[in-house]
């Protein structure tokens, strides 16, 4: 059965989610591991992923001996930055490919293109009879 005091601090958890406050996330993440309650650690962690910041979970678990509750958290986030790596390195050679292509277009453009754009700059005095 659910305590009273882990109820209050599971609508405390979820109003820190829904407010997206890094700040209050780790203050009240802070104050639940100074309980030393493991459980709530662990539901902390899940509750508020993406407020609190990897090396204060670390620092926290580690110091405080609950690394088996970080675990969980560090296998998510190192799956999310894997995700967001891939991501940004197909952008990336997205874009090369791109301009390259556009280089390579440029450089494949006729020069009769140029002399024509010459004639309209000068007139026919260049392309005419004398």
């Amino acid at each position: 059965m659910v305590s009273e005091k882990d109820q209050l601090f599971k609508d405390a958890m979820e109003t820190v989610s829904e407010s997206h406050d890094p700040v209050l996330a780790e203050r009240l993440m802070r104050t639940i591991v100074e309980m030393k309650d493991k459980e709530l650690f662990g539901a902390m962690l899940y509750t508020c992923y993406d407020l609190i910041k990897p090396d204060v979970v670390m620092e926290l678990g580690w110091r405080m001996n609950m690394m088996e509750f970080v675990m969980p958290y560090f296998i998510q986030f190192m799956s999310d930055m894997s995700k967001r790596v891939e991501t940004v390195q197909k952008n990336t050679d997205d874009i090369k490919k791109q301009e390259q292509k556009n280089q390579e277009e440029k450089l494949s453009q006729p020069l009769d293109g140029m002399g024509m754009q010459a004639e309209m700059m000068f007139g026919a005095q260049m392309g005419g009879p004398p």
